[in-house]
Parts: structure tokens; sequence; C-alpha cells
């Protein structure tokens, strides 16, 4: 079966995407999409994604977007759901609410404060432009990220992972955005479990390579 992914190492759900098919020895093409240069603009990504954004499956000419739907459906046509996404009802839908969760209580509030921070200090005009939301709404996302962070040190409490001591689409998806906060020295020092957690996802050997590659590529635009 000929499974595509159009995709941005430097995006969070497409890591995540790329993780789990690690995990599930599903072979990818790997498609890049050069968003600086607008290849996500064009009337022909349009069919696929009318958002216009990556990720975007193609499978045997069946196109999805949205990470999280990318996600589940790799493990429904693996037929490899447990542990990933597991096939308990209680606990798929544990995972499923992290998934929604994840949305407006993390990846809303990481990304802004990240954006930001991060790209305030480089100091191009356009990504300050692009991140006004973010520069004057930081207060507020900065209370948001760190009620997200007490909950999940709180849920990790006798736990190394989110959902029945074991990694799954919620793992992958929440700490991958949640990594984005130690690139900008924001103190994550009150929070311990879910610095050890965060370790656990990242560096497992699912997302080791796709992590360097994510470094290379972002100490190689800041040398633009």
């Amino acid at each position: 079966m000929a499974f595509k992914l159009y995709y941005t190492i430097g995006s969070q759900p497409c890591r995540a995407i790329l993780a789990l098919g690690n995990l599930l020895d599903l072979k990818i093409e790997r498609i890049p999409v050069n968003l600086g240069l607008g290849e996500h603009r064009t009337e022909e990504f349009a069919k696929m994604n009318p958002m216009k954004t990556v990720p975007v499956m193609d499978h045997d000419g069946f196109c999805l977007y949205e990470s999280h739907s990318i996600m589940r459906y790799m493990c429904n046509i693996t037929q490899t759901t447990d542990p990933y996404y597991p096939s308990d009802a209680k606990e798929r839908a544990l995972v499923d609410q992290y998934l929604d969760w994840f949305h407006i209580h993390v990846r809303e509030p990481v990304v802004a404060v990240y954006g930001a921070v991060y790209f305030e200090k480089r100091g191009r005009p356009e990504n300050i432009k692009l991140w006004s939301k973010g520069l004057n709404n930081l207060p507020m996302y900065t209370e948001m990220t760190r009620n997200s962070l007490s909950l999940l040190e709180g849920k990790l409490l006798d736990q190394n992972f989110l959902v029945n001591n074991t990694l799954t689409l919620a793992d992958l998806s929440l700490a991958l955005t949640i990594e984005f906060l130690q690139n900008i020295d924001f103190d994550m020092s009150p929070y311990p479990r879910v610095n050890k957690w965060l370790h656990n996802v990242v560096y497992h050997p699912c997302h080791q390579d796709l992590k360097k590659e994510h470094l290379a590529n972002r100490k190689m635009k800041e040398e633009e």
C-alpha cells in the first residue's frame, strides 16, 4: 500500500506521525513541503487539504489531514491498536480525552508562548507580525501553559506515561509539542515528572532520529 505523508520536519504533528510510523513499522513515503516557498498554498495542495496545512496523508488516493485523525487511521489500518491506541474502550477514551484536550490547553498556549519568545528574540519583522497573537497575550498564554503543566505533573505522579503506563498517541502528541518550551528557556523546574516524561518520549527510539533531523534543520534555518 502506498502511504505518503506531506510534511515538514519542524512540525510537531508531522514528527508525531513519523514516530508512530516507526513504532508500527509502517513504510511511509515522506514528501517534504517547503512552507517558506508557499508550497502548501497551491491549488493542487488544497485539493488534498483545503486548510492548506501540513501534515497531509495520501493512502492510495485517500487523503486525510489533522494529525490525530491520521494517527488513529494508521493504528486501525495496521491492526496494531494496542498499546498505542488501546482496544479497551475505557483506555482508548482516556487517550482520546488527552488528544481532544491537547488543542486548546496545550497546543495553542505552548505554540503562542514559544513563537512570541523565540521569534521576538530573532527580531525578524515578518515573524513578529506572524506571532503577534502570542506577543500581545503572553501573560495569559503563559498562565495557561503553567496550568496544563501542573495538571500533567499530577497525572504523572505514579506512572511514566499518561495512559496505562505505556507509550500511546497521547504521549507522542503532547510531549513533542511541550518540548518546544525547552528551546526558549521556559522554567520547567516546578515539573520534574513532566521533565522525566518528556525525556522518555522525545528520546524514545521511535523519535531519536527525527529529533536529530529536526535539530539539524533548525540550526540551518537559524544560520540563514
